[in-house]
């Protein structure tokens, strides 16, 4: 009975590694899957979803839609604060920055981080305020975890090779964590890990299912 419990046990979890290596190998070769199966709770599926790496930038957004219900980015539940939660939804183009409601050419083009990017609907973000405030064109090129090597970055890819180039171009620095994000981004140039980044493309397929198998986690 004991023998017979433990073969039993033995062929469960044998069927269930084998299980879950074949079912990474299948979205590894058609990865269009993920669009119909929803993994993002588990992070190496997350990641991929919401990042593609990049030599200079460490990381791009893709083209996607992001839907949650935001309390703020300092909020914390051990504060005892009650806060209401807002829905968040936020589009992003095809380099991955959000959605303008201004047509080229831009009178303004502004660089910066989250606080450029974030907006709590597409119609709440910084420059949306800004084109309504002054009726000229803003281009939004604002993106969560960048820094000011990425900002440079973003002007010469992402402005510069506008066909009509802005007249103004607003560099958003925000001392709260810009120092920060040099610090980080000097450790990436060094072998290091971008804050919370895996750069998957340059893993091997181990270490990539090591990551899959890691289970849920939330990225950013």
């Amino acid at each position: 009975m004991v023998r017979r419990f433990f073969r039993l046990a033995l062929f469960t979890v044998y069927n269930i590694v084998f299980g879950s290596i074949l079912f990474f190998l299948l979205i590894e070769i058609f990865p269009d899957i993920l669009t119909v199966v929803q993994l993002q709770g588990i992070e190496y599926y997350a990641l991929k979803k919401k990042y593609v790496s990049d030599p200079h930038l460490v990381f791009r957004r893709t083209s996607y839609t992001n839907r949650l219900r935001f309390a703020g980015d300092l909020f914390k539940p051990e504060y005892g604060v009650k806060v209401e939660k807002v829905d968040y939804v936020a589009t992003y183009d095809r380099d991955g920055f959000r959605r303008n409601s201004s047509e080229p050419p831009y009178d303004i083009a502004v660089i910066g981080d989250s606080y450029i990017e974030t907006g709590e609907s597409d119609e709440t973000t910084f420059t949306e305020f800004l084109k309504r405030e002054t009726d000229l064109s803003v281009l939004n090129r604002g993106r969560g975890w960048y820094g000011p090597y990425q900002y440079l970055e973003v002007l010469k890819r992402y402005v510069l090779n506008l066909s009509t180039k802005p007249r103004y171009v607003f560099f958003c620095f925000f001392a709260g964590n810009d120092f920060e994000d040099m610090k980080e981004y000097e450790n990436w140039k060094a072998g290091g890990q971008y804050y919370f980044y895996k750069d998957i493309a340059n893993q091997n397929i181990i270490a990539r299912f090591r990551m899959c198998d890691s289970g849920c986690t939330e990225v950013s």
